[in-house]
C-alpha cells in the first residue's frame, strides 16, 4: 500500500500541522502528506510551511471548499503513485496500528472500495461516544450510527459493517475509485461529499464499511462558530442537493420533509435565544429550496 494522506487547513494551521507530525509518525504505512491550504491567512502559510517542511504543500488562493480542497491532493496523491487515499480532518487522532487496520481491511477485498474506523466523540451533553459509518442523509435527521462502548465490543466481534457512508473525518479509498468514479463533488462546499461519494461506490457494485477493529478520536468542538452556523447550514441545504442527485423519484416525499424539518431547526434555535443560528437554518432551508449550492459562506458569516 502507498498511502496518501490529504490533510485539508482553513485559518488553522497549528491544529493542521500537528496532524501532519502524526501522520508522519505511522512509519509501518510510510505516507505521503498533502497538505492543503484553502485560502487561509498569510501567517497561517507561513506556519504551515515551517511546520511541515516534508509535507507536499498546495495552497489555494481562494477557499474551495471541502471537496475542491481535497480534490485538489486527491489529484496530487495520485500523480505521485498512491494507490491508497486517506483523507483526515485535522481534528482527528489517530494510532499507526489502526491506520495499518484499516489498509488491511481495504486490501483483504478487492469489493471493498471505501473504508473508515470506528470514531470516538463526545457528545454535546459531555458523554463519551462511538459513531460507525452515516446513514441515508436524506431518510435520517442525525445520520451517524451512534454505539456506547458495549456496543462497540458486542460490533468488533462480527468484523467489519457496511454502512451509506463514510465520514470525511477519517476516509480511506482506493485511489483507483477516484480515477473511475470521479473526485468529490464540489457543489456541497462543505458537508455531504463522501456521502455522495459512497453513494457512487456503492451503486457500481462495492462496499463501504465500518471497520470497529479500528477507531479514531475527533475533537469535536459542539460550540464553535463554524458548528453553529456553516455546519447547521451546509448540513440542511445539501440535504437538498443530494435529493436532485440521487433521490429524484422520491422528492415529492423528501422535499416537504426536509422543509418541515429545517422550519423546526429555524423556531427550536431561535427560541434557544440562538439567532445567528436560527438564520444559518433559515438561509440552509431557503438556499436549498432554491437549488442555490456551491460557497455562501459570505451569505452566513461574512468571509
Amino acid at each position: 500500500m502507498k498511502l496518501g494522506v490529504i490533510l485539508l487547513n482553513w485559518n488553522n494551521g497549528l491544529a493542521t500541522a500537528a496532524a501532519a507530525r502524526m501522520a508522519y509518525g505511522w512509519k509501518s504505512c510510510n505516507p505521503a502528506i498533502f497538505v492543503i491550504d484553502n485560502g487561509s491567512a498569510d501567517n497561517c502559510r507561513g506556519a504551515l510551511a515551517a511546520e511541515c517542511p516534508r509535507a507536499n504543500y498546495l495552497y489555494s488562493k481562494d477557499n474551495v471548499g471541502y471537496g475542491g480542497g481535497n480534490n485538489l491532493g486527491i489529484k496530487k496523491a495520485i500523480g505521485a503513485g498512491c494507490d491508497t487515499i486517506m483523507l483526515l480532518n485535522n481534528d482527528a487522532v489517530m494510532r499507526e496500528g489502526d491506520v495499518a487496520q484499516l489498509g488491511r481491511t481495504l486490501a483483504g477485498d478487492r469489493k471493498v472500495g471505501v473504508v473508515g474506523p470506528a470514531l470516538k466523540e463526545t457528545t454535546r451533553d459531555g458523554k463519551p461516544a462511538w459513531f460507525l459509518g452515516g446513514r441515508d442523509i436524506t431518510r435520517h435527521i442525525r445520520t451517524h450510527r451512534q454505539v456506547d462502548e458495549a456496543g462497540l465490543r458486542e460490533l468488533r466481534s462480527g468484523g467489519p459493517i457496511s454502512v451509506d457512508y463514510i465520514p470525511g473525518t477519517v476516509f480511506m479509498a482506493r485511489s483507483y475509485m477516484f480515477r473511475n468514479i470521479g473526485l468529490l463533488e464540489e457543489e456541497y462546499f462543505f458537508s455531504g461529499e463522501t456521502a455522495d461519494f459512497c453513494e457512487l461506490v456503492r451503486r457500481s457494485g462495492l462496499t463501504v464499511l465500518v471497520d470497529p477493529q479500528a477507531e479514531a478520536v475527533h475533537d469535536v468542538d459542539h460550540g464553535s462558530v463554524v458548528r453553529e452556523t456553516l455546519y447547521r447550514y451546509y448540513n440542511l441545504r445539501n440535504r437538498f442537493l443530494f435529493m436532485r442527485r440521487h433521490r429524484v423519484s422520491r422528492r415529492g416525499v423528501l422535499i416537504p420533509f426536509w422543509a418541515a424539518c429545517g422550519l423546526a431547526m429555524v423556531v427550536a434555535t431561535a427560541a434557544r435565544l440562538k439567532f445567528d443560528s436560527a438564520h444559518a437554518a433559515w438561509l440552509g432551508l431557503r438556499d436549498g429550496l432554491a437549488g442555490r449550492f456551491g460557497n455562501r459562506n459570505v451569505a452566513i458569516i461574512g468571509i
